[in-house]
């Protein structure tokens, strides 16, 4: 191979593995359930793994059984923004001009909220103490009677409600504070996010275990005395938060991003959104965990899966680098060339780096010293390269094509050929020191 040949392999490695991960990083097998809707799907909950309630645009709600998901007759044309229950009988759903829809084991029929403004969360501790929340400080609470609002003496738009008991409830809102009730009153409090940042989601383990997820990445923990602000690696809004404990937690937001809370630090789950992105996740297990979306989409994550030999190599900062170039390349033939490509043979790459300490150290090395580059593409679309790494992305690329079978062996080679040629370079804006 050509000197010349060899000094392009970094930067197209980079940019080949930011077009590829598409597997769960925990452990996690995500597949697409079919689904009767097509209408964008903005919430999710369930009573059990085999009882499950999807709502969104237009009214729709739909259910799944553990078999398959089916269309329910909601009687709404509103948006649906928000959906919990005492029970698979006894669901609520919110959403547009203050519509709540609640659900009795056998129909959906609407209910009296007293008010027009758009409600985007419910919650509660019984099916006779719920709470929902909306536009303009709306709070909203239902006795098994009747709703009627309850005042906090706000006017900031209430965005998601979670609580541990009667007397510990958490409210997000359309700015950087928290409203707390503590069985007396309703205070604001700090959350310990950046200023000009705003809410969309909040959930918790415990009372003294919460989370909040947000604008711009943002996402912030309550450890039963103060708020702070966490790491998530992530620059896109979030809008859905669910765990199973305070150390296995999943949060979704635009861009299809997809993270997940090990009690340690938030890291890319690994699952890669290339038209569908999920707005909301529930589950019911850590092995059995639903995300909603765009589309009617609904993907479902159990376990045994295996792990991307990306997620593997990168850590958390990195890959959201390589999505971030990857989403700015799939426009162009290359880019869903080779993103279709690596779907193809993902399984097979993944297994032949995990099981080699050897490649999986080396591709990490790749990844590191090629990062710059990457930044640089993602910002500017255009970038240069240093020569050092070069020879040692080369003998990977051929290792891993001494693995390989004929399908992938023939990919590799169609990528070579390409470097070797200098067009592939060339198109991606990828020049040589």
């Amino acid at each position: 191979m050509r000197i010349k040949a060899l000094k392009m392999l970094a930067a197209l490695v980079s940019v080949c593995l930011s077009l590829m991960c598409m597997q769960h990083a925990q452990a996690q097998t995500w597949s697409q359930m079919d689904t009767p809707t097509t209408e964008k799907l903005n919430c999710i909950w369930g009573s059990s793994g085999s009882d499950v309630f999807a709502a969104g645009a237009f009214g729709v709600i739909i259910h799944y059984n553990g078999l398959a998901w089916s269309p329910m007759a909601s009687g709404a044309t509103n948006q649906l923004w928000g959906i919990w229950g005492s029970s698979g009988s006894d669901v609520f759903a919110v959403g547009e001009n203050g519509a709540i829809l609640h659900y009795n084991g056998l129909f959906w029929t609407p209910m009296a909220s007293g008010t027009s403004n758009h409600l985007y969360g419910v919650w509660g501790t019984s099916g006779t103490n719920v709470f929902a929340v909306g536009r303009i400080g709306t709070l909203l609470h239902y006795d098994g009677k009747g709703w009627s609002p309850v005042s906090t003496g706000e006017t900031i738009g209430f965005t998601g409600i979670w609580g541990s008991s009667p007397t510990d409830i958490f409210i997000v809102r359309d700015d950087s504070l928290i409203q707390y009730y503590n069985g007396t009153a309703w205070p604001a409090i700090a959350s310990g996010a950046d200023p000009s940042s705003s809410f969309g989601s909040i959930w918790g383990s415990s009372g003294s275990d919460v989370f909040a997820v947000g604008s711009a990445g943002t996402i912030v923990h309550y450890n039963g005395t103060a708020w702070s602000g966490m790491v998530s690696g992530a620059t896109s809004d979030l809008s859905g938060i669910w765990g199973s404990s305070g150390s296995d937690i999943f949060a979704v937001g635009n861009g299809g991003v997809v993270l997940h809370y090990d009690g340690a630090s938030w890291k890319p789950a690994g699952i890669v959104f290339l038209g569908p992105v999920p707005n909301a996740v529930w589950g019911s297990s850590s092995t059995n965990v639903f995300l909603a979306g765009t589309g009617g989409s609904i993907y479902h994550g159990t376990s045994g899966g295996g792990i991307c030999s990306f997620s593997m190599a990168a850590d958390a900062g990195q890959l959201i680098g390589l999505h971030d170039l990857r989403d700015a390349k799939l426009g162009t033939v290359l880019g869903a060339w080779i993103a279709s490509a690596y779907y193809q043979n993902m399984a097979e790459i993944s297994a032949i780096i995990s099981g080699s300490d050897d490649l999986r150290g080396r591709f990490s090395s790749i990844i590191r010293s090629t990062m710059p580059a990457v930044r640089a593409l993602v910002q500017d679309g255009r970038a240069e390269i240093p020569a050092d790494s070069l020879l040692e992305a080369h003998a990977f690329l051929s290792d891993l094509q001494a693995h390989a079978g004929m399908r992938l062996r023939l990919d590799v080679g169609f990528i070579l050929q390409g470097i070797e040629s200098g067009w592939l370079l060339q198109l991606m804006g990828v020049t040589v020191k």
